[in-house]
C-alpha cells in the first residue's frame, strides 16, 4: 500500500526520485521539474495549518479595499514590506479551506474549479527564491498536489517581484503584455511585478501547449494563471511578523529504534548516532560514548527531513 506523504515538501521530494514518474534518465524539460523539486528540500518551510489558511484568504481580501487608487497604494505598499524570511523559502497551505474561505467572504468563483470534473489540490505549495545578485528582487513558483498523478508539479509560469525600485532582474514572460496585472491583480500597473517563464521559455511555452490541449478556453484561462497570484504572497509576507500565530517545530512521530550503544560508540568509527538533540531546524548531531569520544553522526534518511519545517498555527481570537 502507498503511503502519502504527511506535507506537500515531502511529495516534492518523493515525486523528484520517483523514476516511475520522470522515468531512469529524464530530460529536457523533466530534468528542469526535477532539479526545481529538490530545491524543496534545501529550502526552510513554514507550513500553514487549516485555520491558518483561511485567514490567508482575509488577508488577501482585506488587502483590496476602496476605489482603485486606494487598493493600488495599499499594493505598493505591500510590496515594499514583502522580502521573503530566508534566501530560499517554501511555504505550503490547505488550498481548499483558503479558497472556501474566499468563496464565503466575496463569493469568489474560479474558472475550472467550479467544474465537477475539476477536483481542487489538498495542497497548495511556494518556493520563494531571492535573485543572486539583488537581494530585493524574488520570484515565486507555484507548487501543487496532482489530484490524479499523486505527483508533485511546478506551474510552468511563476511570477517575480522587486520589494524597492530596482530594475526586474528577470525577464518578463513574453505571452502577456500586461504582466503585472497578471501577476497581482487587476488594474495594478507595475514594471516591479511580472510573470516569468519556471523553466526556460520554450520548455515552459510546451508544457503549456500540452497541458492546454483538450481544455476548453474557459478551463484554459484558469490552467494558464497561477491558483494564487502575488497579492496573496504580498499579504502573508507583510504581516508575517505580526500575526497572531505560534510557531510549532515539527518533530518526527515514528521513533527509531534503539541502536546497541556498543554500535553507535564503535571505535573505529562505524555505525550511526541517534539524532537524539536534532531541534526544530534539523542537522546532524554528535552524541558523546561514554569514554569521551563523539559517535559518528547520523545521516538523513530523507533529504526532506534536512530542514525541519516550521507549522504556524493561528491563535484563536481573544
Amino acid at each position: 500500500m502507498k503511503k502519502t506523504p504527511p506535507t506537500l515538501a515531502d511529495m516534492c521530494v518523493t515525486s523528484a526520485l520517483d523514476k516511475r514518474v520522470w522515468g531512469r534518465d529524464p530530460g529536457g524539460g523533466t530534468k528542469q521539474m526535477v532539479d526545481r523539486l529538490l530545491k524543496v528540500p534545501r529550502a526552510r518551510k513554514f507550513v500553514l495549518d487549516g485555520p491558518m489558511s483561511e485567514f490567508m484568504a482575509d488577508l488577501h481580501d482585506g488587502i483590496l479595499s476602496g476605489g482603485l487608487r486606494k487598493r493600488n497604494v495599499a499594493l505598493e505598499n505591500a510590496r515594499q514590506m514583502s522580502r521573503s524570511p530566508h534566501p530560499l523559502t517554501w511555504i505550503e497551505f490547505e488550498f481548499p479551506k483558503f479558497f472556501d474561505r474566499l468563496r464565503f467572504v466575496k463569493k469568489y468563483t474560479m474558472v475550472g474549479l467550479e467544474n465537477a470534473d475539476q477536483e481542487q489540490p489538498a495542497k497548495l505549495g511556494w518556493l520563494i527564491e531571492q535573485h543572486p545578485t539583488n537581494p530585493a528582487a524574488f520570484r515565486r513558483t507555484e507548487v501543487w498536489a496532482g489530484t490524479l498523478s499523486g505527483a508533485a508539479m511546478m506551474h510552468p509560469i511563476s511570477l517575480a517581484w522587486c520589494s524597492d525600485d530596482s530594475p526586474l532582474p528577470y525577464p518578463r514572460w513574453p505571452l502577456d503584455e500586461e504582466t503585472s496585472e497578471a501577476a497581482v491583480a487587476g488594474g495594478y500597473r507595475s514594471t516591479q511585478a511580472s510573470l516569468i517563464s519556471t523553466f526556460s521559455p520554450d520548455i515552459s511555452e510546451s508544457m503549456l501547449k500540452e497541458i492546454l490541449r483538450g481544455r476548453t478556453l474557459e478551463n484554459s484561462q484558469y490552467v494558464i494563471r497561477n491558483a494564487t497570484t502575488l497579492q496573496t504572497t504580498w499579504a502573508l509576507l507583510a504581516t508575517i511578523n505580526d500575526l497572531p500565530v505560534t510557531y510549532e517545530g515539527i518533530r518526527r512521530a515514528r521513533q527509531l529504534p534503539e541502536i546497541p550503544e556498543a554500535l553507535h560508540c564503535a571505535p573505529n568509527g562505524a555505525g550511526d548516532a541517534l539524532p537524539q538533540a536534532r531541534e526544530q531546524r534539523g542537522g546532524d548531531v554528535a552524541p558523546t560514548c561514554p569514554s569521551g569520544s563523539p559517535a559518528p553522526p547520523q545521516r538523513l534518511a530523507s533529504p526532506a527531513l534536512a530542514s525541519v519545517p516550521t507549522r504556524i498555527r493561528r491563535e484563536p481570537d481573544l
